[in-house]
């Protein structure tokens, strides 16, 4: 009774503490969120505005945002945000449904049910299923149990119809295209696991001509660019340390200085001259040089440095396209294999009659143990080699001492010669592939050409077609899929082996199984530091103060807010290792391994660090009788519901205005604002940081919300007063994302509600983990061979079996395009071609899928301010100018093929060019309004021609460009 008074106080004080720091950061957001480039970024984006793809500005009075963002329905939010952010609010809306319908049952049955029970409680676990007396004939325990069908039903309903409702809005943009997804990409498709033979753009092009002839626009094969990405970026920080020195220099009149090393001015071609002489940093090897100068012929030198490692990569590309040795393009960049291939040449080559052991799946760098490279080569290859080997001593010297030996040992010479051969062969394949394995499994694997490419269509059935079918029984193990949004690509990650990701996902997701297992370590760590009743017996000073109101506010607040601290330092670990230990190769796959990570260890806080205990502690029991997991399972989370409605609470009232606040940039735009002087910073710098594009993390946000569903669906019956709680929760939730949808986060690229897959099944798994709790606690409750416990044994079956049939229903038709479709749609584009009028495919570029770095051009610093003219001159001074010559940087930028010439997808963003024909010519409704309803649009530009006419209103009339208001379908 004690525990019971002592946790309902805690839980009250939660409440005062939460609603006070709740009122305070909602103040602070109704007065800072007039700061537009902070909590409206949206606003400042001209295509958004000119399609109307942002609310109307709320007004300075408090919760006029609320207004605003109430008078946007579904639809018009589904053209504002786009798919992905539509199912996310759409999922919270759903949670709102079944909290509401929840709450309501569980405050007119069970909770009075629960009161008037003679349990002998008293405070909150008075209204818990605790109360109701350990009778295995009492009929009250029906009720939880009938409850739990009720629920069950009603949450398989809404889940039902949002998938239903999901598929008929992924069908909408699989055939009708988005605002933030150019054209191509519905064009495209993305190779894995290419083989040898095919890993040139000529052979692969070919391969896919065979199957779909005069179909083909481009080919594209991704190379290991780690050397070329490390100096481009070297070159970005360059460049930016160039801005800034100028930037002090404009805004004080006096030129910076800095500090370089000796050696290192050494290796440049014209090293700055030193300023002035310095004892200090002569005798530790430096020179104090003019920091303009310095960094501007750094820039000038590293710009040299990536024009010809882009001219290397470039001649790489064509080498392995123009090669006849089709093992060759396989070859290992950074894999030392001499010894291995002189062995192989002296002792086996000879014994082999039509085998080529030699070429072992060392070559197939994506299919570990498969000898397929041997039968994809050529016969002038294998020519060659023949050649290669006859001139070869030591098999020269074997085959004369084959041939001198007796005609009487000749038959035991060769099977002696096979049973080596064999082992041999065995031995060797067994080394390099373990090796292999290894190296996949810590530093990696590095090819010239990796088995990753792109393969752009002319048409939607080709594309369909090549990707939903079995191409080729010879390249089997090749997979071909969709290819996504070319801004959702990692392209430092794009070369790296499919084989390599995959066993890193496997490592890492073992690795942080055993870490979700030890949890409660962790959870229970935090709770000794949190408890300032144990503190106080180190610091007895703290004593002094255990009567007041203080100590009992923040020993009910602490723990929750060092548990919601933690929490929240997760997803940064999980990005960590998705990013840079696995190399996952998109964003979105990023945030969905983020999500499924967070969601497990959200689960495993609730069910395993809480609901099993210490593992050490559990372990000995469960292994000596097994049956008493569900006891301990059972016992525990019933109890600790209190924990957990204190836990939804702080979640509530403190991380959703802190997280709607945008704490941390509002302190970076503060500081900016204050403190720093706006003359010295670069034009770049007031982009950055708190004035950048805000994306959305979908795979840190969606878990947050399934934790208290989680929370939801396990107490719904057991502790019905958690409900109000969660259902607060996520009406607070919905308003907040909606108002940062709107009017904050800036989308790059969609996946079209992929992430929804693994939503709908994680939601499912809430459910049957709500109702396995629910048979464990009735199972301790002595009604093993009583009605309530039979009665909920087939529900997680069914809820199993429901999740089988959504996605059998709604899965297959809703992941991919269907033919019919794509015929359809290539049969508009046919006609609108043969009407004069532009399609998609002449918005296409053929560099759009090309890695960056090959593509990027030469690196030059922003004006400090608009009227500057970019120019390098006037940033040297006299002394040093003759050095620079911006004619020869031009004239050496041109010289370079015209991939590297070419800024990278240099896109005319659509909506600033209708603003551009809006102004300069005449355009009716009727046109208007097509456009608005028309999502495949945009205007891809690869020379300055077309900016130049769309700049330039008397060229309007005479551009091929301007036709129906740029409506490219």
């Amino acid at each position: 009774i004690a525990n019971s008074l002592s946790d309902t106080t805690s839980l009250i004080n939660t409440i005062k503490v939460t609603v006070v720091i709740f009122a305070i950061l909602i103040v602070a957001f109704e007065i800072c969120r007039h700061f537009k480039i902070i909590y409206q970024k949206r606003l400042f984006k001209k295509d958004y505005k000119i399609f109307k793809r942002v609310p109307a500005v709320p007004s300075i009075y408090p919760f006029s945002w609320l207004y605003e963002i109430s008078k946007i329905d579904d639809e018009e939010f589904l053209y504002m945000v786009g798919l992905d952010g539509y199912m996310l609010l759409r999922y919270i809306m759903l949670c709102i449904r079944f909290s509401a319908f929840v709450l309501f049952w569980g405050l007119v049955c069970l909770t009075p049910l629960y009161n008037n029970a003679e349990g002998g409680y008293v405070g909150w676990n008075q209204f818990t299923l605790a109360n109701i007396p350990n009778d295995p004939n009492s009929t009250a325990l029906w009720a939880p149990a009938i409850f739990a069908y009720i629920f069950s039903i009603y949450f398989c309903y809404l889940l039902y119809n949002e998938y239903k409702n999901f598929k008929e809005k992924r069908i909408s943009y699989l055939i009708n295209g988005d605002l933030d997804t150019p054209p191509q990409t519905y064009y495209t498709v993305l190779i894995e696991k290419i083989p040898v033979s095919l890993r040139s753009e000529p052979e692969l092009k070919h391969f896919f001509e065979n199957l779909f002839p005069g179909q083909i626009y481009s080919v594209e094969i991704a190379v290991e660019l780690s050397e070329l990405d490390a100096l481009v970026d070297a070159g970005h920080k360059i460049r930016d340390k160039l801005e800034k020195s100028v930037a002090i220099w404009r805004a004080t009149n006096i030129r910076p200085l800095c500090w370089v090393s000796k050696d290192d001015s050494k290796l440049m071609d014209e090293p700055p001259l030193p300023e002035n002489q310095s004892s200090l940093a002569d005798s530790l090897g430096y020179a104090v040089v003019d920091a303009v100068d310095y960094y501007t012929l750094l820039l000038r030198s590293l710009n040299e440095t990536i024009m010809k490692r882009q001219q290397y990569h470039e001649n790489q590309i064509q080498s392995a396209n123009a090669t006849k040795d089709k093992v060759l393009r396989g070859r290992l960049e950074k894999r030392a294999i001499g010894v291995v291939d002189k062995i192989k040449d002296n002792v086996i080559l000879h014994m082999k009659s039509n085998e080529d052991i030699g070429r072992v799946s060392l070559l197939e760098n994506d299919s570990l143990g498969q000898m397929q490279a041997a039968n994809e080569c050529s016969d002038s290859a294998d020519s060659n080699q023949a050649n290669s080997n006859s001139n070869n001593p030591v098999v020269d010297l074997g085959s004369k001492f084959v041939t001198a030996a007796g005609s009487g040992v000749e038959g035991i010479a060769k099977e002696g010669i096979k049973t080596a051969h064999f082992f041999t062969k065995g031995a060797l394949r067994a080394i390099l592939e373990t090796t292999r394995a290894f190296e996949l499994l810590t530093v990696g694997a590095y090819y010239e050409t990796s088995s990753t490419g792109f393969v752009t269509f002319t048409n939607l059935v080709a594309n369909s077609s090549s990707h939903q079918m079995f191409l080729s029984h010879r390249f089997g193990s090749m997979i071909v899929k969709s290819a996504p949004n070319h801004k959702d690509i990692i392209w430092e990650n794009i070369a790296l082996p499919l084989q390599q990701t995959s066993l890193r996902h496997t490592i890492a997701d073992a690795t942080l199984i055993v870490g979700a297992l030890f949890w409660s370590v962790v959870v229970g760590f935090i709770t000794t530091i949190s408890n300032l009743e144990s503190i106080s017996q180190e610091f007895p000073w703290l004593q002094a103060y255990s009567n007041t109101e203080f100590y009992q506010l923040l020993n009910s607040y602490l723990a929750a807010g060092l548990l919601l601290i933690l929490l929240s330092i997760l997803p940064i670990i999980f990005n960590i290792i998705a990013r840079n230990y696995e190399g996952l190769k998109l964003e979105s796959e990023i945030q969905n391994s983020i999500m499924t990570r967070y969601f497990y260890y959200q689960l495993a806080n609730v069910f395993v660090s809480v609901g099993l205990g210490s593992l050490a502690s559990s372990l000995h029991q469960i292994i000596q009788s097994p049956e008493s997991i569900l006891t301990i399972l059972g016992s525990s989370l019933p109890n600790l519901s209190i924990y957990f409605t204190n836990l939804v609470i702080v979640k509530t009232f403190t991380a959703i205005p802190i997280e709607i606040l945008r704490f941390f940039p509002l302190l970076q735009y503060l500081s900016v604002l204050l403190c720093l002087d706006k003359k010295r910073c670069t034009a770049r710098e007031l982009r950055k940081g708190a004035f950048s594009d805000v994306p959305f993390l979908f795979g840190w946000v969606y878990p947050n919300i399934m934790m208290v569903l989680m929370i939801l669906m396990t107490y719904a019956c057991i502790a019905p007063l958690i409900i109000p709680f969660c259902l607060v929760f996520f009406i607070f939730e919905y308003y907040m994302y909606k108002y940062q949808l709107l009017y904050v986060f800036v989308t790059e690229y969609q996946s079209g509600g992929f992430m929804w897959y693994a939503v709908f099944s994680r939601s499912i798994v809430c459910a049957i983990a709500g109702v396995v709790t629910l048979i464990c606690y009735l199972g301790i409750r002595e009604t093993f061979f009583s009605g309530p416990f039979y009665l909920l044994l087939p529900l997680p079956i069914l809820l199993s079996i429901f999740w089988h049939r959504c996605d059998q229903i709604f899965k297959g038709p809703s992941l991919k395009l269907s033919l019919e479709a794509s015929l359809e749609l290539d049969k508009s584009s046919s006609e609108r071609q043969n009407e004069g009028k532009f399609t998609a495919v002449n918005t296409f570029n053929r560099l759009m899928f090309r890695q960056p770095s090959l593509v990027e051009p030469q690196i030059f610093p922003e004006p400090y301010t608009s009227i500057d003219e970019i120019d390098t001159q006037v940033y040297v001074k006299p002394s040093t100018r003759k050095s620079i010559d911006r004619k020869t940087l031009l004239l050496a930028s041109q010289s370079t093929n015209t991939t590297n010439s070419s800024f990278r997808n240099t896109y005319i963003d659509n909506f600033n060019c209708l603003s551009t024909n809006m102004d300069n010519t005449s355009t009716n409704n009727h046109e208007v309004n097509e456009i608005l309803h028309h999502p495949q649009i945009v205007i891809h530009n690869n020379n300055n021609n077309l900016r130049n006419s769309l700049n330039n209103p008397s060229t309007h009339e005479n551009s091929p460009f301007i036709e129906k208001s740029n409506v490219y379908c």
